[in-house]
């Protein structure tokens, strides 16, 4: 059994074995046709695991991304909505058509309400 050891371009090292019944002319041909092809195939798998690796990076960078928003959504959104509700409600208030000494006891009880939940 012949066996050729072949650097490649990559700096991989090939060895390369070949039955003795192939006379040596052929394997002096092949052997290199065939170190080329192997050496392709080392480019190819290289770059596919860096495009995988460049890939599951990406994906880890997008989740945090995502997980970061969710957060701040679940800081954000019960402050936005309570906000709301108490600007409606002093909306209402006051488009309600109450008497004033009404009127400033029901804001002032919604203020009250206001200023104990976002104490909380």
């Amino acid at each position: 059994m012949g066996t050729e050891l072949i650097t490649a371009e990559t700096g991989a090292r090939l060895s390369i074995s070949y039955p003795d019944s192939i006379p040596g002319a052929v394997a002096q041909l092949a052997v290199p046709a065939a170190a080329r092809v192997l050496t392709e195939l080392i480019k190819a798998g290289y770059n596919i695991n860096n495009e995988i690796q460049r890939h599951t990076m990406q994906m880890r960078v997008e989740k945090a991304f995502r997980d970061e928003v969710e957060q701040a959504m679940k800081d954000v959104n019960p402050v936005v909505a309570t906000a709301m509700a108490h600007q409606f409600g002093r909306d209402v208030i006051r488009r309600a058509g109450l008497d004033d000494d009404l009127e400033l006891r029901a804001l002032k009880e919604l203020n009250g309400r206001l200023s104990r939940r976002f104490r909380e």
